[in-house]
Order: C-alpha cells, then sequence, then structure tokens
C-alpha cells in the first residue's frame, strides 16, 4: 500500500499444502513481493533468510509464545509464564522465546531464573544485543563483576554490526 495515496502497491499470494507448511509459502511469497517492489538481486540473496529460521519453525510455538506476549501485556508478568514456557517446550531452540521469558521471569522479580533465560538466549544467538544488554544490566545489579568487561564488550559489538547493516541497506 502506498503511503502517498493508499493505493495498492503489489500484492502476492501462495497456498500451503498444509499446516506445517504455511510459514515456508509465507516465506516464499514474501521473496518474490520483495522481487515485486524492486528490491535488488543482491540484498535478496544476502537477506533471503528461510522464515523457519527468521522466526520460527513451529506454528503452535509461535501461538504460544504470541498469547504469551498479549497475556504479559493484559494480565501480567506471572500470567504469562506458562506460555512462554510452552513456546520453548514445542520449539527449544528458538532464542527469542527465552529472551522474552526471561524478560518476564525478571519482571515477576525471579532475577536468577531470568538470568539464565538471557544466558540461553546468547547460547543460541551470540550477538543478542537485547539479551546482552540485559545480562550485563542485571548481573552488574548483583555485583557479578568477573563477567561484565567481556559481556559489555560483546554487547557493543553486536549493536555496531547491527547498525552497521542497518546502513548498508
Amino acid at each position: 500500500v502506498s503511503c502517498r495515496n493508499g493505493d495498492r502497491v503489489a500484492s502476492e499470494q501462495g497456498e500451503a499444502a498444509d499446516r506445517e507448511h504455511v510459514l515456508r509459502t509465507v516465506g516464499a511469497a514474501a521473496t518474490r513481493l520483495r522481487r515485486r517492489l524492486g528490491e535488488s538481486a543482491g540484498t535478496l540473496e544476502r537477506f533471503d533468510t528461510p522464515i523457519e529460521q527468521a522466526t520460527t519453525a513451529s506454528l503452535d510455538a509461535l501461538n504460544a509464545f504470541h498469547i504469551g506476549a498479549e497475556t504479559r501485556g493484559r494480565a501480567g508478568d506471572e500470567a504469562s509464564l506458562p506460555f512462554f514456557r510452552r513456546a520453548i517446550e514445542l520449539e527449544p531452540e528458538a532464542a527469542e522465546y527465552h529472551h522474552n521469558l526471561g524478560n518476564a521471569l525478571v519482571a515477576d522479580r525471579q532475577i536468577a531464573a531470568g538470568i539464565a533465560c538471557y544466558r540461553r538466549t546468547l547460547q543460541l544467538k551470540p550477538d543478542n544485543p537485547a539479551s546482552l544488554g540485559e545480562l550485563v544490566h542485571h548481573l552488574q545489579h548483583l555485583c557479578v563483576w568477573d563477567e561484565l568487561d567481556d559481556l559489555s564488550r560483546r554487547a557493543i559489538d553486536a549493536v555496531q554490526d547491527r547498525l552497521e547493516a542497518g546502513l548498508s541497506l
């Protein structure tokens, strides 16, 4: 949709064979749409991460995560915990699920458990600036000084890498 006049600029659709192939179909449609909108072949290739890798391979895990996020906003941190835990149970390698569970745990004053979630996020995705920042923040408040120097440097490097990647688009 054009920001100037609201007209449709381009659209794309696809049909999945079954529930398990919905995300793959959405990813393929997104790539076709990006191509139709004029994205260069170089950036298409460079940033064409399969949607299952960029988000999730499990619709059930994504749904549990989404419900957790909505519940957290509506009913609070403690109420969201079972949904974030369910998302992780269904897809244990999804770093974003661990990070968000960590946020909810910390907000619910379960600091040690939240820190464990941030550590798990960083095992899955070492350059996650949000988890690095949260871990630095909470370890600093707990006066755990031995890790802070390395973690702070990693956080700065991760943010710098993201900024440079964004500027090169």
